[in-house]
């Protein structure tokens, strides 16, 4: 359980900084407000845009509830999934963050269904 918390922690803060870097800071789409609004929007509709920092912070919570569901999932897939386990990390549940946060989660979805067809 301490190494699914950690995971998904980590995983999780690389990911929103990664994202609001991106997009706020070099892409210019809007401030870290919108952006944390917009992924409160996916759950809570156009109310998110009203909300403020709120609504902002419900969208963090959103982010690592996200984060933490990905990294459980992994930790339950793991022990039957071979392929993945020659990942260069040991431990699993950062070792599939990890990959989630390089390729995104197209990518961690392919690499499990690419062990699936072994």
């Amino acid at each position: 359980m301490k190494l699914i918390l950690l995971a998904g922690l980590v995983a999780g803060t690389l990911d929103i900084l990664g994202a609001l870097t991106v997009y706020s800071l070099i892409l210019h789409k809007g401030p870290i407000m919108l952006i944390l609004q917009r992924i409160a929007s996916a759950a809570l509709g156009q109310v998110a845009f009203k909300g403020g920092w709120a609504m902002a912070i419900c969208g963090l919570g959103f982010h690592y509830i996200i984060a933490f569901c990905f990294t459980t999932a992994y930790v339950l897939l793991y022990p039957y999934l071979p392929c993945v386990a020659k990942d260069e990390i040991t431990h699993p549940p950062i070792s599939m963050e990890l990959s989630l946060y390089r390729h995104g989660a197209a990518g961690a979805f392919y690499r499990i269904a690419g062990c699936l067809h072994h």
